[in-house]
């Protein structure tokens, strides 16, 4: 493989990983909730969620489809 056959690979690549980004990017970003809660809650939810390895928005996608018994 010559140098220009992989850099031709290597922008096809980059390509497919901007399209597959932006395609997830439009499903998620239309469907925007905010939260409110007190400090203590917020300390907790943290707290939870670093031990965990999560994102805030990943646990409440998780608790929202277990309250649902969603998917």
């Amino acid at each position: 493989m010559t140098t220009e056959e992989a850099e031709f690979s290597g922008q096809q690549v980059m390509k497919q990983l901007e399209q597959r980004r932006s395609e997830r990017k439009k499903d998620w970003n239309r469907n925007v909730f905010g939260v409110r809660t007190n400090d203590d809650l917020a300390s907790l939810l943290r707290e939870y969620c670093k031990s965990n390895n999560l994102s805030t928005n990943q646990f409440l996608n998780n608790l929202l489809k277990d309250f649902f018994n969603y998917g």
